[in-house]
């Protein structure tokens, strides 16, 4: 096996010695030769780039970067990675815009592995090989390819649906009505999501088209940064945490297909309808969030400068004020539930966690029930998602983003969670205050019998008649 090793070539063999390494390992050969073994692998690996075959130089400085360390020899193992990351390079170079195939997309991906490769160099040989420099050059690189990616994907268009009896029942559902009954019916336009019934689904697509399922997805932001990847799902029947992070991310997809009839098709032409008939002051929003026991104390004027705005079409504003609020009163009741919403740094200070970590907490799900805590995951705080209050958080929301469909689909979201929240306890007021009614009037009939019944005793018998 040994002699096999040592006489193959890259001409002949190509990845031949590379297989014989690997079984040289697995069987311990050569293992008091580690040295030779490694300098035999990159000189295969130089042949192979010498050839223009980048893959296969990369392959064969890898396995030689792992040869090295076992011998002890740091400083050649770490000069193997960095000749991996180049390879790399190399192959993002070769689909640039100069290259037979040029992709911006692959290029993208392949500077991401020269970077990923990089980072498993030590850090006593990071000065010597310039590896933090060359991460940042490689990151320059990626973020250009990244753009240009964008002008490569094709636009998918499906046959159109048409929602015109939708947006005319959306519509009819609120005109011509008191301005709370119409915002009640505008708030039950839209039930939620069916968490079973949207899972089901998922694995049903899954089931119908395995292939979809075999392969990950790389979600690109709108300047073409890489901010999710969805994995791909296994095969076993047992499903495994990276199986339910993939069915996670096609519920959330699913879920923001269907906003797109639930925006356009209901809340527009509701939230049309309601601006043409009631006009609204801020001040009757500010009542709302006064007597809705959801809204923090303290924050009312927050939350209704924040709904006003979006019922009067700013919704800029209305997303700036409320998707900051809705973390806070996301933080504020689980508190009240004995959540610990803050964590210890090294220096001993201590930091609120953001929304995301929030809605993991284990009683999320009991003060806020799953489908409400899927929704938020969805909308607001999941890569897989639109990821509103990240990207609202660094600055990323620029007009059209707030004038998205998830963008007008939060604020009529936040609208809906005050109002029936006061709407629920207006209801539950008024059904006591007519209780204490029927209980007041029932006491005075019963008070006005047992007087009737007591005249009646005290009065004289009246003379019988006589023949």
């Amino acid at each position: 096996m040994r002699a096999a090793f040592d006489a193959a070539d890259w001409p002949n063999g190509r990845f031949f010695a590379h297989s014989l390494a690997k079984v040289m390992h697995e069987y311990k050969v050569s293992e008091n030769d580690r040295p030779a073994v490694a300098a035999k692998l990159a000189a295969l690996g130089a042949e192979a780039e010498a050839a223009g075959h980048f893959q296969g130089a990369g392959t064969y400085f890898d396995a030689a970067s792992s040869w090295y360390a076992a011998a002890g020899d740091k400083v050649s193992a770490a000069r193997m990675t960095a000749a991996h990351a180049e390879s790399w390079v190399k192959q993002a170079e070769g689909r640039g815009e100069r290259g037979s195939q040029p992709s911006a997309l692959v290029a993208a991906k392949f500077y991401e592995n020269a970077i990923q490769v990089l980072r498993d160099v030590e850090r006593p040989q990071r000065a010597v090989l310039r590896v933090d420099e060359r991460i940042e050059e490689l990151r320059f690189l990626q973020i250009d390819a990244g753009e240009r990616s964008l002008g490569e994907m094709g636009l998918v268009r499906t046959p159109g649906v048409s929602i015109e009896d939708l947006v005319r029942s959306s519509r009819q559902a609120v005109a011509g009505k008191p301005v709370l009954e119409a915002f009640a019916d505008f708030c039950s336009l839209y039930e939620g999501v069916d968490l079973e019934r949207a899972r089901e689904g998922v694995l049903q697509r899954m089931r119908d088209s395995p292939l979809q399922a075999l392969f990950g997805k790389t979600i690109l932001s709108r300047d073409g940064r890489v901010i999710a990847k969805r994995p791909a799902m296994g095969m076993d029947v047992q499903l495994s945490p990276s199986d339910e992070e993939s069915i996670f991310a096609g519920m959330v997809e699913e879920h923001m297909l269907l906003l797109q009839f639930v925006v356009q098709g209901q809340i527009v032409p509701a939230w049309q309808q309601l601006t043409l008939e009631h006009r609204v002051p801020e001040g009757e929003f500010l009542e709302l969030a006064r007597n809705a026991s959801i809204v923090p104390k303290g924050r009312a004027a927050l939350f209704a400068k924040g709904l006003y705005a979006g019922y009067d079409g700013d919704f800029v504003t209305a997303l700036h004020v409320l998707v900051p609020q809705l973390e806070h009163l996301v933080r504020h009741h689980l508190k009240a539930a004995g959540a610990i919403t803050a964590h210890l740094d090294p220096e001993g200070l201590e930091k609120e966690v953001g929304l995301s970590s929030l809605m993991e907490m284990p009683e999320a799900g009991k003060v806020f029930g799953a489908p409400l805590c899927f929704e938020i995951k969805a909308v607001f705080c999941s890569a897989y998602g639109p990821n509103l209050r990240n990207e609202l958080a660094h600055g990323l929301l620029d007009d059209e983003a707030c004038l998205s469909i998830p963008g007008v689909y939060a604020w009529w979201f936040m609208f809906r969670l005050v109002f029936v929240d006061f709407w629920n306890s207006q209801h539950q007021s008024l059904a006591a205050a007519l209780a204490q009614d029927r209980e007041r009037q029932q006491a005075q009939a019963a008070a006005q019998a047992d007087a009737e019944v007591g005249g009646a005793s005290s009065a004289p018998p009246a003379p019988s008649e006589s023949r």
